[in-house]
């Protein structure tokens, strides 16, 4: 195979809250929205003061979902129990060196209300013969 230099890295911050349902909180779906939306406004900040350009950010849609109670072998029931709201920010930048430092320094986003799990890939360059695409490994 192959080696080629990446000429593009993409960096996923995926950001989720799950909150479950009491009685003194009836508005579980609005409070997962709002930590996730809070949170998701910090990550964008961390990459802007980074030195990223709005252009190279992007934030997906905010996903809502149910919790249900578990079985006694742990199995999900029928019976829901809270919501769990998520959504990513992603990164696509040829600033390597921003990158690098970004992400060595992520433990500096803030206090983040909701989970949230990183990861980070390169992306090679793509040939194309004859409507036949061929992603090429990148180079270490």
């Amino acid at each position: 195979m192959q080696r080629v230099q990446s000429d593009i890295a993409t960096w996923a911050i995926s950001v989720s809250s799950s909150v479950k349902i009491t009685d003194e909180n009836a508005k579980t779906r609005g409070n997962a929205l709002s930590n996730v939306s809070a949170d998701a406004k910090k990550v964008v900040e961390f990459l802007r003061k980074s030195g990223f350009d709005a252009s190279e950010i992007k934030t997906s849609n905010v996903s809502v979902y149910n919790m249900y109670t578990k079985n006694k072998n742990g199995y999900d029931t029928t019976e829901v129990c809270g919501k769990t709201a998520e959504c990513t920010v992603s990164v696509q930048t040829r600033k390597f060196d921003a990158l690098e430092n970004a992400v060595s320094n992520a433990d500096k986003i803030g206090t983040i209300k909701s989970g949230c799990w990183m990861s980070i890939f390169f992306i090679p360059r793509v040939i194309s013969f004859a409507g036949i695409t061929k992603r090429m490994a990148p180079s270490a």
